[in-house]
């Protein structure tokens, strides 16, 4: 079930979900004059919402290394890693994509031939995952 807080400003009484929190939160209220009390109950649904991968580029002279982070987040602030799910170059990219850390998106081109690189990848913020982008390096 869902988490969150109540907050009142004047007549308005607002729900607010909890960081992170996802479900469903059920609210039985009373509104009462000097004659009659009428009781309801409110149902409050909220989901997950999908972590944001952002695409990049960057264009660099042949055989020059270089240190990058990409980029994404979480709409809901919940925290995310990088996954990668593919690289591609002018030659094999493999010995091109080093370091890499899944837990901010770093990694290091160690410098290729000229061409264009790419590594494609989404951020995950452990219930969902983002759509797929690139990240484009142009070696001139």
């Amino acid at each position: 079930d869902g988490v969150g807080t109540f907050s009142r400003q004047g007549s308005v009484i607002s729900f607010t979900a909890a960081k992170g929190s996802v479900g469903e939160v059920d609210v039985t209220y009373q509104i009462a004059d000097e004659t009659e009390t009428a009781t309801a109950t409110v149902t409050f649904n909220y989901r997950n919402s999908a972590p944001i991968a952002d695409a990049g580029s960057d264009t660099l002279p042949a055989n020059t290394p270089k240190h990058y982070q990409l980029s994404g987040h979480d709409p809901d602030g919940d925290p995310v890693i990088f996954l990668v799910d593919g690289t591609s170059g002018p030659v094999d990219p493999g010995p091109y994509f080093q370091n890499f850390n899944p837990a901010d998106g770093s990694f290091d081109f160690t410098g290729g031939p000229a061409g264009v690189w790419e590594i494609v990848f989404r951020v995950f913020d452990g219930s969902e995952a983002s759509s797929q982008v690139r990240f484009t390096i142009t070696t001139t």
